[in-house]
């Protein structure tokens, strides 16, 4: 198995349009299924990526 550890930044831009490194994180994702990678990601990394989302969610209601 081939694997990738994931981080909060590029996850969280993969997630949120207006993100800086929505773009980049889109593509990394299509490379990452294109290579059949798991993607990894710890407890702290969900929970904060979670958060942040939600957070920015609520602003823009």
């Amino acid at each position: 198995m081939k694997a990738i550890i994931a981080d909060t930044t590029p996850l969280y831009g993969a997630i949120d349009t207006s993100d800086q490194y929505h773009s980049r994180s889109q593509a990394e994702l299509r490379r990452i299924e294109s290579e059949d990678l798991t993607v990894i990601i710890s407890f702290p990394v969900y929970n904060s990526v979670s958060q942040s989302h939600e957070v920015h969610q609520n602003l823009n209601s």
